[in-house]
């Protein structure tokens, strides 16, 4: 079984893992925990995820991070650090991985949508792909950091 992990990082991201077929073949929403300073990422459940697929898993997508003086400085620091972990996470399980930027992935995986359109273009092109997929986890929406893990998880170079 050869696999391929698509991370989106930051709290509201997810982890999806997909198969040769571009099937889910399972997905962890980002676990996070309550901390001394407030929610923290819970290392334990991402690390045991990886304890599970790691010897399946062929190729890691992870979505590189930005600094922008609109987004919060803590925030800036979360997606950091998120992405720093997820680095070394992939080194540590000796996992081959590509950091790529948001909008190269996405004009790839999602041609037509407009600017500012993409959160929806991915949940609709995850819907079209895996329409048997709950992508809203049984909740009223779509959960979009599930669709750009799912996404992430197609790309490739």
């Amino acid at each position: 079984m050869r696999l391929r992990l698509g991370i989106d990082n930051g709290k509201s991201g997810a982890l999806v893992l997909i198969d040769e077929n571009e099937q889910v073949v399972d997905f962890l929403p980002m676990p996070q925990i309550k901390g001394k300073k407030g929610t923290e990422y819970d290392t334990a459940r991402i690390k045991a995820f990886f304890n599970e697929w790691a010897t399946y898993i062929e190729r890691v997508t992870l979505e590189r991070t930005f600094c922008m003086p609109t987004i919060p400085r803590n925030t800036a620091m979360s997606l950091g650090w998120c992405l720093g972990y997820f680095e070394g996470l992939c080194s540590a399980f000796d996992l081959s991985y590509v950091v790529v930027d948001p909008k190269t992935w996405q004009k790839k995986m999602l041609p037509t949508f407009g600017t500012g359109e993409s959160k929806i273009a991915s949940i609709q092109r995850a819907q079209q792909l895996q329409p048997k997929f709950d992508w809203t986890l049984g909740k009223k929406n779509p959960h979009d950091g599930l669709t750009d893990a799912y996404h992430l998880a197609r790309y490739h170079e």
